[in-house]
Parts: C-alpha cells; sequence; structure tokens
C-alpha cells in the first residue's frame, strides 16, 4: 500500500519538474501566453462549455451518423472538442467586450450575492 502513495508522489513531482523545465524553456513564448490566458478563464469555458456540450452539441451529434471507428474517435472527437474550446474563448472574449464577462468572475460582480 505504501509502495503505490510513493509511487503517486514521485510520478507528480516527475510531470511537476517536466512542466517547471518546458515553462523556463518557453518563457516569452506566444504558446505559453496562450496557455496561461486559457489557464486564467478556465472557470468561464468550464461553464460555457456545459450549455454548449448539454444543448447544441447534443442536437448536433444526433444528425451527424458516423461509423464508430478509428477515424471517429481519433479525428472526428479530438477536432470537435477543439472546436468547442475555441468556441467557448470567443464567446467569453465578445462577452468582455460587452462588459458581461463579469458573470464568469466573482470577486467582479456589480452587485453583492451574498453578505
Amino acid at each position: 500500500m505504501c509502495y503505490k502513495l510513493l509511487i503517486g508522489i514521485v510520478g507528480s513531482l516527475g510531470v511537476i519538474s517536466v512542466i517547471y523545465i518546458v515553462c523556463r524553456k518557453l518563457e516569452g513564448n506566444k504558446t505559453l501566453g496562450l496557455l496561461a490566458m486559457v489557464g486564467q478563464h478556465t472557470l468561464a469555458i468550464y461553464i460555457l462549455q456545459a450549455f454548449i456540450v448539454e444543448s447544441w452539441l447534443r442536437w448536433f451529434v444526433q444528425f451527424l451518423t458516423l461509423p464508430c471507428s478509428f477515424l471517429c474517435s481519433m479525428v472526428y472527437a479530438p477536432a470537435i472538442s477543439v472546436i468547442g474550446v475555441l468556441l467557448c474563448i470567443v464567446i467569453y472574449n465578445c462577452l468582455g467586450k460587452i462588459k458581461l464577462d463579469w458573470m464568469f468572475d466573482f470577486n467582479r460582480c456589480p452587485f453583492r450575492l451574498w453578505r
């Protein structure tokens, strides 16, 4: 039992170390800035994605009758996921332009929801 905990700790430290080294090498890179922007808005992306997946995407997939094969699981599903996340980012940026992005950041809410 103890070895599982030790393997988990070593694995976590290994992943954190690799990410730290990669980020140090990519410091100042545009890709890292883009990932940082996506990381700052994960709550908004998650909320918008829930609405998109539960309503629009379910409706779209009903009309999409593809045989479940290698192409479906390795090309179509990841492509739909990436398009969904990009759509969430675009919607959030549009909400920011019309000053409605506070709905996803409870620290900037213009009115108090609780006391």
